[in-house]
C-alpha cells in the first residue's frame, strides 16, 4: 500500500528523485570520462568535472568522495547481490561452490553489457599508476565484505583465522584473474575475465595443485 503524504502518495516522488539522482551521477560520469579521454586523467579537475556536469563542486561530493571514484565505482564484482546470492545458497554447497553459484548468476544470466563507457574506465584503471593504486586500495574495502559474507556462511567469526585465509584467498584468485586479463579490452573481456575468476576459485577449491 503506498503511504500518504501532505501532497499525496509518498512513493511517485522517491521515484522521481532517486531518478533524478541516477541521471545526475550518470551525467557526472559521462563527462568526467570525456574530460579524461580529451585532456588526460591527472590533468582533469574535479571543478572542471563538475562544471562540465553544470553542477556544483558540492554536488559533486554528494556523489563520489574522489575524482578516482568516478572510475572505480560500479566496478565490483563482489558487491552485495553477490553476497545475498553467496548467503542464500543451497546448504550443500561449499562457501566456495556457493560464491561461484552466485557469480555465474551475476555475469552469464544478467548478460552485463560491454559498453564503451565499462571499456573506457577499465582501460583508465589499467594505465593511469594513481588508479591501479585506487583500485588495489579499494579492493581492500572488498575483502572486507568477503570475510563478513563467508563467515556468516559457514557461521563462524569473522575474526576466525580460517575464515580470514580464505577471505584473502578469495582476493587472491580476484586479482590474479583481474592482472591476467590485461589491457585486452577487446569484444568479450568481461566473460573472460568471470572465466578465469571461475576456474581461479575451482582451482582454489581443489587446493591449488600445480
Amino acid at each position: 500500500m503506498k503511504k500518504k503524504g501532505l501532497h499525496g502518495d509518498i512513493q511517485p516522488a522517491l521515484g522521481w528523485h532517486n531518478k533524478k539522482k541516477a541521471k545526475t551521477r550518470a551525467a557526472i560520469q559521462r563527462e568526467a570520462l570525456r574530460l579524461f579521454k580529451e585532456q588526460g586523467y591527472n590533468e582533469t579537475t574535479i571543478e572542471q568535472i563538475a562544471e562540465a556536469s553544470e553542477i556544483s563542486r558540492i554536488t559533486f561530493f554528494r556523489y563520489f568522495a574522489t575524482k578516482a571514484d568516478v572510475v572505480l565505482c560500479d566496478i565490483d564484482f563482489i558487491d552485495n547481490t553477490v553476497k545475498e546470492a553467496t548467503l542464500s545458497a543451497p546448504s550443500e554447497m561449499s562457501p566456495i561452490q556457493a560464491l561461484r553459484n552466485a557469480l555465474y548468476k551475476l555475469f552469464m544470466e544478467s548478460q552485463i553489457e560491454e559498453s564503451e563507457q565499462i571499456k573506457e574506465r577499465h582501460l583508465l584503471l589499467r594505465s593511469v599508476p594513481e588508479l591501479r593504486t585506487a583500485t588495489l586500495n579499494h579492493f581492500t574495502g572488498k575483502i572486507r565484505l568477503i570475510n563478513e559474507m563467508m563467515a556468516e556462511r559457514v557461521g563462524r567469526s569473522q575474526d576466525d583465522f580460517a575464515v580470514c585465509n580464505l577471505s584473502g584467498a578469495i582476493a587472491g584468485v580476484w586479482l590474479a584473474a583481474w592482472m591476467s586479463t590485461g589491457e585486452d579490452l577487446s569484444e568479450g573481456f568481461i566473460e573472460r575475465f568471470y572465466k578465469l575468476l571461475d576456474a581461479g576459485l575451482e582451482h582454489l577449491e581443489a587446493g591449488l595443485p600445480l
